[in-house]
């Protein structure tokens, strides 16, 4: 799986709790629910239709009854920080800190076979030391990938967050979908899995 991902450019853990900056502490952010932070996520994300002729569907049919590939964050890629040239590692000279909070997702569905999977992600930035407000880019990279199997889809997003002056960090949230992807005979939807994180290398 660390082969799979290390192709796809994704560094490991620059070990979140080494600096006195602190976002959320030290506790894995790692979900796959909408927590009350994330309120603008859960809103975004929701795929209910606005088309009140369409017919309802069965209970037994319903889309939240059937599978969908989880959403998580690649162990690791949590955390981006921004140095001052010629000062990386330094936590005294940190421009500032992204931080990945939540991740939630749904499925959209055609038949047994095709699934689309609508994911957000929601996160902070903070300024460090060396930070001063600006609008800044964070490279997201989102992977679709199959238990033991090579990546099915991969993009990288690059998400642009504005700290205004007088405040010291500001959220995002970002919302994407996949495109339809067919399953291979004998893949069920648990088998994927949609891998998010930061992309430093990018």
């Amino acid at each position: 799986m660390r082969g799979v991902f290390s192709s796809l450019k994704f560094r490991g853990s620059l070990g979140a709790c080494a600096i006195a900056l602190t976002v959320v502490g030290c506790s894995n952010p790692v979900t796959q629910g909408i927590g009350n932070a994330s309120s603008d996520l859960a809103q975004r994300l929701s795929l209910s239709s606005s088309n009140q002729n369409q017919e309802p569907i069965p209970p037994a049919e319903r889309p939240e009854t059937r599978a969908c590939p989880r959403a998580v964050v690649r162990d690791g890629t949590q955390t981006l920080r921004s140095f001052e040239r010629g000062a990386e590692g330094d936590p005294q000279f940190i421009r500032y800190q992204g931080e990945i909070l939540k991740v939630a997702r749904e499925c959209t569905y055609s038949g047994d076979e095709i699934v689309s999977v609508k994911f957000g992600v929601s996160g902070r930035v903070v300024l460090g030391p060396r930070g001063a407000p600006d609008t800044f880019t964070l490279p997201i990279r989102a992977v679709f990938l199959p238990r033991g199997g090579a990546p099915a889809w991969g993009e990288l997003y690059k998400q642009t967050v504005t700290v205004n002056p007088g405040e010291t960090s500001a959220d995002f949230v970002m919302v994407q979908q996949t495109p339809a992807i067919s399953l291979k005979p004998g893949e069920k939807l648990t088998d994927y899995t949609v891998f998010v994180g930061f992309d430093e290398k990018s």
